[in-house]
């Protein structure tokens, strides 16, 4: 599938500014009138909180899987149909969050309108490496599941246990319309392993992605004289040193920024310099390179003039933001939706908004890829997949979680406030998320080297020995 060019995107960008985000009704997609069933499916849906071991597995074969051979892929979806009955998908994603119901409805909603007689049992596993570690072992089994989702870094682990979309994506039976799939943005794939070149072949597709931008006390940015975000480096030193000077609360601790020492902190500023920190080209991460040296050299002068401190990890940065002890810190997007908790909990107005530079870092995002199985079950799988790559299911899913859809119209049609749909538009010009995850041992050296220099360490030396602990490809 080729991927969508600039002046694609450009259109999408006209599409989102000529939108007005006004609420939605949220109607259901309509039934496929494909093979209807003669029966309603029984509902399904997302199990967060059981374990999957404990349940039903589907139905066993009689023989083990075997992924269909190379001379019947191009005939063979528009001769099958697809089985009917249980599916079983595992996915991960922050347990009960509005993410995780909004992909609760989503499954929900599949189940009691789909027209073939299928069930999605969804279990929620939390982590990518749990739902990974959960599957190898089944590759190749009747007991794999059907979908799964996946990390771009993950792709690999998997070899040819998973199923090429392409065929599927074109099918005149089955496929999405070329129409639909040229209003997505390449942004939201993985470059190289999720996302690559036709001849290489197509193995998941994102459902949506989250994103981090700047989370701002907006009364206290009132006070300081200021209404809007810092626009590049220059205006954030200004406004996060006046800040640190002007406490939000009589008598209280004040920062302009609470730095949290951790890979998602040192994209997001070695982007603000013009960087990106992982290279796809070589498969790992440049620490030791002119945007990431500049980025932490402007964050540690910041430092020593006291106007930003640093915070353990993410959840107290959050608490300091929470308590009115700092300006600014590093938030994702779908904080922004009204059943997040900050909602109720902080006491004064507060937004999200872009990097300086106006970009966001993108996250990995919902990626589900379907493993070899039987074709009919294989197919059966496809449809839940097409399903919710709809516009009707991703507008759905983008009200329900602030999450970012593959389409513009979707967000438009989303109901969320206009600021949502500003944000949308950054992030389509955003970099696309590369990156790979790292080891405990490795987050822990990243965090402890990026203390030091805020704290004084020669930053040159500090990344170039980072470089070579855990930067070598």
């Amino acid at each position: 599938m080729p991927r969508p060019s600039a002046v694609a995107t450009a259109f999408i960008v006209i599409l989102l500014t000529a939108c007005t985000f006004q609420p939605a009704a949220l109607t259901p997609p309509p039934v496929s009138p494909l093979s209807p069933a003669t029966t309603a499916a029984p509902q399904g849906g997302v199990q967060s909180e059981t374990e999957p071991g404990e349940e039903e597995a589907e139905p066993s074969a009689t023989e083990e899987i075997a992924p269909p051979s190379e001379q019947d892929t191009d005939s063979l979806w528009e001769a099958r149909v697809p089985q009917s009955g249980d599916l079983l998908l595992w996915y991960a994603l922050p347990p009960q969050t509005p993410v995780d119901l909004a992909f609760n409805r989503l499954v929900d909603d599949f189940n009691a309108q789909n027209a073939y007689g299928l069930t999605v049992y969804a279990f929620n596993l939390s982590t990518p490496q749990e739902v990974l570690s959960r599957t190898l072992p089944l590759l190749g089994t009747p007991d794999v599941p059907a979908l799964i989702s996946l990390a771009p870094e993950q792709q690999s682990a998997y070899e040819d246990a998973l199923l090429p979309l392409d065929d599927l994506l074109r099918s005149s039976t089955w496929g999405i319309p070329f129409e639909e799939r040229t209003t997505w943005t390449d942004v939201f794939f993985q470059a190289g392993s999720v996302m690559p070149e036709e001849e290489s072949g197509l193995f998941a597709l994102p459902v949506g992605t989250d994103a981090y931008g700047l989370t701002l006390n907006m009364d206290w940015i009132a006070r300081l004289g200021s209404y809007e975000s810092p626009s590049d480096p220059e205006a954030f030193a200004a406004l996060t040193c006046k800040a640190a000077s002007r406490p939000y609360k009589i008598a209280g601790e004040a920062s302009g920024y609470a730095f949290v020492p951790s890979l998602e902190s040192l994209r997001a500023w070695t982007q603000v310099f013009g960087g990106n920190l992982y290279d796809a080209d070589i498969g790992a991460y440049r620490f030791d390179q002119p945007a990431t040296r500049q980025a932490l050299s402007f964050l540690q002068d910041l430092y020593a003039q006291g106007c930003i401190t640093l915070a353990e990890n993410e959840t107290a940065a959050q608490d300091a933001f929470r308590e009115g002890e700092t300006l600014l810190i590093l938030n994702p997007v779908s904080t922004l939706h009204p059943a997040n908790r900050w909602h109720q909990e902080l006491s004064f107005n507060w937004q999200v908004d872009t990097l300086p530079g106006g970009t966001l870092v993108l996250a990995p995002g919902l990626r589900l890829a379907i493993p070899h199985s039987t074709p009919e079950r294989e197919l059966a799988a496809w449809l839940f997949l097409r399903y919710a790559l709809g516009t009707p299911a991703q507008t759905q899913f983008a009200a329900e979680s602030a999450w970012f859809p593959l389409q513009a119209q979707a967000a438009a049609q989303s109901g969320l406030p206009p600021r949502y749909g500003r944000l949308y538009k950054a992030a389509l010009l955003s970099p696309s998320y590369g990156a790979v995850s790292l080891p405990p041992a490795a987050k822990t050296r990243l965090a402890s080297t990026l203390s030091d220099v805020l704290r004084g360490a020669s930053v040159s030396a500090s990344l170039q020995s980072l470089q070579q602990a855990i930067g070598e490809p």
